[in-house]
Formats: structure tokens, sequence, C-alpha cells
């Protein structure tokens, strides 16, 4: 019990070491890039990776939201002192935040801004 304890307040040091070690090995590959063309190409992959994981926590945030939504109208259900007011704007904010996806893949292939990647006829998104 005692190294189970140990290792959950050892846990923030393996992380910080982690994060260190990742850091050392970006700025080693950032010293590869010999031209300018090199480092344009790799912050373009970077920003466009970033655009990716903000989509995917907007979709996943969303579900989030829309399932605390439910669980709050389930609630009103049972419990006459909570409003009704609480679910329902969790589960219109949860549908906006899982719609961004989607709204950025159209606006994306509507202004010829790049590939929209695996955006099917059904709205759906692939990261």
């Amino acid at each position: 019990m005692k190294n189970a304890i140990q290792k959950i307040r050892d846990l923030p040091y393996a992380l910080a070491a982690s994060a260190t070690v990742a850091a050392t090995m970006a700025s080693t590959e950032a010293k590869a890039q010999t031209t300018i063309g090199a480092a344009a190409n790799s912050l373009l992959t970077q920003t466009s990776s970033i655009g990716k994981l903000m989509l995917a926590g907007s979709a996943i945030g969303g579900i989030v939201m829309f399932a605390t939504g439910l669980f709050k109208l389930k609630q009103a259900s049972e419990n006459p002192q909570t409003k009704y007011s609480e679910g329902a704007w969790r589960i219109l904010v949860g549908a906006g935040l899982v719609a961004i996806p989607a709204v950025a893949a159209m606006m994306t292939q509507s202004f010829s801004l790049g590939d929209v990647g695996g955006m099917t006829n059904n709205g759906g998104q692939s990261f």
C-alpha cells in the first residue's frame, strides 16, 4: 500500500521529467533544420496539428457537456429543486461544441483553404 501511495506522490515528478525530455527532443529536432523552408514547413505542420487538436477537444468537450445536460435533466425530473434550465443550457452548449468540427470542415472546403481530411457526406470528420 505504501508503494502505491509513493508512486502517486511521485507522479508529478515523473510527468515533469517526461516533459523535459520531450522539450529537449523538440529543440534537437529544431536544430536539425538547416533551411528557412524546412522551418516554415515544420511550423505549418505544427499549426495544422494544433488545429486538429482543438477540433478534437471541442468534439470531446461537446459530448461531455451533452451527457452532463442529460444527467441534469434526469436529476431535475426526480428532484423538483433542480431547474430544467441547468440541463437545457448544457445540452445546447454541448451540441454547439460537437458541431464546431463539422462547421470548420465545411468552411475550409467552401473557401478553398485546403483539404478537409476525411470529411464525409454525413458530416463526420476524421482527425
